[in-house]
């Protein structure tokens, strides 16, 4: 059930969504847009309906209160667009039983706001060590719209798979007569389990070309210039460092004794933690921006910095909250 908290009068709206998936592209692009667009929350799906907790996690020996993930309705006017933009994010892939049901909410929903086309985006895995000139591949729900999508350089796929919802909602909005396609952005094998930002910022870029959005893409091109640094440092790293010689029984042995802590000093130079999710550090972010118009929020963001044991990371970003405020 859809909780409808406000009813915008919309021009033409595109519908733009994106959920968890490969390489963060879909969610890390998305959450972007809202951090750079004047973006209005209109209506939510409750996380009890689709995406209740499934597990907890504990910090010095203590659980902590499961974490609900929110999937929200977002919209964005401009007088100089042609299209009124609507933004969904959803903080989590729901259940594989309970994906194809949601989609049908959402496109349901959709229909009722004259939604004309719908975006979704993904990460499409290529096996070769390639940083720069990332392309940006697409499927629709029509030629037409390929033609359209070849206008702004997207590479058409004859044949693709796109798991979880970032590619259902498309085959669920085409059985509503509502057409749809999906952005790929090339995802190189060894970012997979990242958010690697240089195949965001490839898929945000054809998004702000289509449907002429100014955004200030300073922050996601720096992010993406870091990344691809860490990258290397990461591939020379292996290369000079991890590479077991052929019949070397002894130095593999080594290495096998030395592995886990490795990995820890990968996951630190890439910036990388296996215990904060993608989710939870979108939700720091959007909690830091609430905040600086309402200091009042900084309560739920301290909470859950304290939760996270992440306060001494983030402790001079709060404290500049209150500065103004102060002065």
């Amino acid at each position: 059930m859809i909780k409808i908290k406000s009813r915008p009068k919309l021009k033409k709206p595109i519908l733009i969504a994106a959920w968890p998936g490969m390489g963060g592209v879909a969610f890390k692009a998305v959450s972007y847009l809202m951090q750079k667009l004047p973006v209005k929350e209109f209506a939510e799906i409750p996380s009890t309906t689709y995406s209740p907790p499934t597990s907890i996690s504990a910090k010095n020996n203590i659980i902590q209160a499961p974490y609900f993930p929110q999937n929200k309705f977002y919209y964005y006017k401009d007088a100089a667009l042609k299209n009124d933009i609507i933004l969904f994010l959803g903080e989590s892939q729901p259940s594989s039983s309970k994906q194809y049901e949601l989609a049908q909410e959402i496109v349901a929903f959709a229909k009722k706001l004259k939604v004309g086309l719908i975006y979704t985006l993904a990460g499409m895995l290529i096996y070769e060590e390639k940083t720069d000139g990332l392309k940006v591949w697409g499927v629709a729900t029509d030629s037409k719209l390929i033609d359209k999508l070849k206008t702004y350089e997207v590479k058409p796929m004859k044949a693709a798979y796109i798991s979880g919802l970032n590619g259902l909602l498309l085959g669920v909005a085409k059985e509503a007569g509502i057409a749809g396609a999906c952005l790929l952005a090339e995802l190189p094998f060894y970012a997979l389990q990242i958010e690697y930002t240089p195949s965001c910022l490839a898929a945000l870029d054809v998004l702000s070309k289509m449907f002429n959005l100014k955004i200030d893409m300073k922050q996601m091109q720096a992010s993406s210039a870091e990344a691809k640094r860490q990258i290397k440092k990461l591939i020379d790293h292996i290369r000079e460092n991890l590479l077991v010689e052929e019949g070397d029984e002894e130095q593999g042995e080594m290495e096998g004794e030395e592995e886990e802590d490795t990995s820890k000093k990968l996951e630190k130079e890439l910036g990388i933690s296996s215990e904060i999710s993608p989710q939870v550090k979108y939700r720091i972010e959007k909690l830091f921006d609430v905040s600086k118009k309402d200091t009042k929020k900084a309560l739920e963001l301290k909470a859950l910095l304290d939760k996270w044991e992440l306060f001494k990371h983030y402790e001079d970003r709060f404290l500049d909250l209150f500065k103004k405020e102060n002065q």
